[in-house]
């Protein structure tokens, strides 16, 4: 189960779970929470920076994928702590996992359904709001208080994305935990 687990991560897959046996043994909350630690060390040893030009090699090359690749880059040169996207339909979430970022992912989205689609995708998080924030200074706010919930610290620097509604990525912005 271990090498499983270790080799998965390494094969850069989207999500791992256990075998049927691990899965419906005596210890299944055990046999997850070794899991999650095994996952966590092997990404340790990857290098991102190859991992998001995989992803560009394979990508549409539009505008959209122009602000994923951002995402992820900007996250290996400034150490931001996470990154948010506001998007419904998920697609900006899918893209920038795409790219295998450092970081997490934390989609936020109106719809609770998509929300917990899109977790299966590399290191993506649902979360759910009622409704968007509708000036930027709001998504700062928003973005920070996700943010403090994941254990990123105050100043430290996370990275907003998302669009506008229309089914494209058409923003991005780094800025400091409040």
């Amino acid at each position: 189960e271990v090498s499983d687990v270790a080799n998965a991560i390494l094969d850069v897959t989207d999500a791992v779970m256990l075998s049927g046996e691990s899965a419906s043994g005596d210890y299944p909350v055990e046999s997850v929470a070794m899991e999650a630690k095994i996952a966590n060390k092997m990404e340790d040893l990857l290098d991102y920076h190859k991992l998001a030009e995989e992803g560009f090699l394979s990508s549409e090359k539009t505008e959209d994928d122009a602000i994923a690749f951002s995402v992820a880059n900007s996250v290996l040169m400034t150490d931001a702590k996470l990154i948010v996207a506001f998007s419904d339909s998920g697609t900006t979430s899918r893209r920038i996992s795409k790219y295998r970022p450092k970081c997490p992912i934390v989609s936020v989205s109106t719809n609770p359904k998509r929300a917990k689609e899109l977790t299966l995708y590399w290191g993506t998080y649902g979360v759910t709001v009622k409704q968007f924030p509708e000036s930027l200074n709001d998504f700062d706010k928003v973005a920070s208080e996700i943010a403090k919930s994941f254990g990123v610290k105050k100043n430290q620097t996370i990275i907003l994305t998302g669009g506008n509604g229309l089914g494209s990525t058409n923003f991005m912005k780094l800025t400091k935990v409040i």
